[in-house]
């Protein structure tokens, strides 16, 4: 299924917004990265999507006691797609930052 929102799932089937229910055998499973919601009350600069704007080190654009990496934080003078790769590249200098 492309582009379909589900709204609901059991075992051997998807249900979609626009009525459709699919069957399945197995299910992979692929979304995207969102922020969540709570960060907008956090008063943590953020990206214009809402994931948390950092500087080159992965400290908080406007909290210097902050950090962050992986999907959450958007790396605002290296934007990256979200993806796993990146996040696991950001360990080791998030933990020499801390």
């Amino acid at each position: 299924i492309l582009r379909a929102a589900v709204t609901d799932y059991s075992p051997g089937s998807l249900q979609c917004a626009d009525g459709r229910v699919v069957p399945f055998d197995e299910c992979l499973w692929c979304t995207y990265a969102n922020p969540q919601a709570w960060l907008r009350g956090t008063g943590l600069d953020l990206d214009d999507r809402g994931f948390i704007a950092v500087n080159s080190t992965l400290r908080s654009v406007n909290v210097s006691n902050v950090f962050a990496a992986g999907d959450v934080a958007a790396v605002l003078r290296y934007p990256r797609p979200k993806s796993g790769v990146f996040a696991v590249r950001q360990g080791p200098p998030l933990l020499d930052n801390l």
